[in-house]
């Protein structure tokens, strides 16, 4: 029943209202609010674990954080932001639901192996988002070797890197371990960059990248 909680809330609820969401707001405007799952992170954390308090520095490390990522995806012409209830709105309920989702896995990952676990809740998870999109008459078609094959691509990014956080809030603080989700647009960027040739080399994107490490510095050094 754990498993099936945890499952629900981190694979079921955070993917349906995340990809809901994105499809009612715009790509920058995602990657601003998407974020929010470190403030979320951090709260639950000060809130449930008497050992993960914030501090001045966990504080001015996400900010800083956040600062950085809104600064390398807001950009000229681009700046109004307007907030919708299916976009914006179920987007940072997506980011709560992350959240929460890590605070609960922490305390399973103390009575099961972080590596079962997170084989069982993306399992039970993705059959309830299957379940429901069938019986929401979505349908799936379309496959061929290619198709297949980047299929299991992304079911390994999946995989892995949900392993990898559950051994991660397993050993550290949640507070500690969620800074680095902010480092994630930043990848994004240079990937964008590597793969796509897309034009890397600008100004936002290099003070996007202080501010980020900046702030995961003050988590990691000064916050605990």
């Amino acid at each position: 029943l754990q498993l099936v909680l945890l499952s629900f809330i981190i694979t079921f609820a955070q993917y349906v209202l995340f990809y809901i969401g994105l499809a009612n707001t715009s790509g920058v405007n995602a990657a601003i609010v998407n974020p929010t799952n470190v403030f979320f992170s951090a709260i639950l954390a000060h809130i449930f674990y008497k050992n993960d308090h914030l501090t001045k520095f966990t504080v001015t490390g996400i900010f800083l954080g956040f600062t950085g990522v809104a600064f390398a995806n807001i950009t000229p012409g681009s700046l109004s932001f307007d907030f919708k209830l299916m976009g914006e709105g179920l987007l940072m309920l997506a980011a709560f639901f992350w959240a929460l989702g890590g605070i609960y896995g922490k305390r399973l990952s103390g009575k099961i192996d972080p590596l079962v676990m997170t084989g069982w809740y993306l399992f039970l998870g993705g059959l309830m988002i299957t379940v429901t999109g069938y019986l929401m008459g979505g349908k799936l078609s379309g496959f061929t070797p290619a198709s297949i094959s980047l299929l299991i691509y992304m079911a390994l990014i999946s995989s892995v890197a949900f392993t990898l956080f559950s051994f991660m809030y397993k050993y550290n603080k949640v507070s500690k371990i969620s800074i680095y989700n902010l480092s994630i647009p930043v990848f994004g960027v240079i990937m964008s960059g590597l793969f796509l040739g897309e034009n890397i080399f600008q100004l936002r994107y290099l003070i996007a990248l202080v501010l980020v490490y900046t702030g995961i510095w003050l988590v990691i050094r000064r916050g605990h």
